[in-house]
C-alpha cells in the first residue's frame, strides 16, 4: 500500500481530529494536524500508519478511520503499535529526520 502524508487543510482543522487516513484503492491518505507539536505529530502519524499495518482499514474501496477515544481494541492496539514505532524510530533516527523517512523521501542511509 502506498502512503501519502499530508496536513489537514486549515478550512477543516478541528481541535477533535488530530489525525485520519482515507484509503481509496492501494493508497492510504494519512493526514494530520500539522498544529501539533512535533512529537504529538509524529505520535498521531505514526498512530493512523499502525491502523495501516494492522489493516484497520479497507483497500478494496473508500473507507475513512478517524479516531477520538481509545476505547475500542482496534484504537489500543494501533496506539501501543505507535508507541513501538516511535521508541524503535527514535533509537534509530535523529527525529527532524522522521517525517522524512515515514514519507518515504529521507535519503537512503536512514533505509535500514
Amino acid at each position: 500500500m502506498r502512503v501519502v502524508l499530508t496536513p489537514i487543510p486549515e478550512e477543516l482543522q478541528s481541535a477533535e481530529v488530530n489525525g485520519l487516513t482515507v484509503s481509496v484503492g492501494s493508497t492510504a491518505k494519512v493526514y494530520y494536524d500539522p498544529r501539533l507539536s512535533p512529537l504529538n505529530r509524529t505520535q498521531t502519524i505514526l498512530h493512523e500508519f499502525a491502523h495501516i499495518l494492522h489493516g484497520d482499514l479497507c483497500s478494496e474501496k473508500s473507507a475513512t478511520s478517524y479516531r477520538t477515544t481509545f476505547e475500542t481494541p482496534q484504537e489500543r492496539r494501533a496506539e501501543l503499535t505507535a508507541m513501538r514505532l516511535m521508541f524503535e524510530l527514535h533509537r534509530r533516527c535523529h527525529s527532524s529526520d522522521l517525517l522524512d523517512f515515514l514519507s518515504g523521501s529521507a535519503d537512503d542511509s536512514l533505509r535500514h
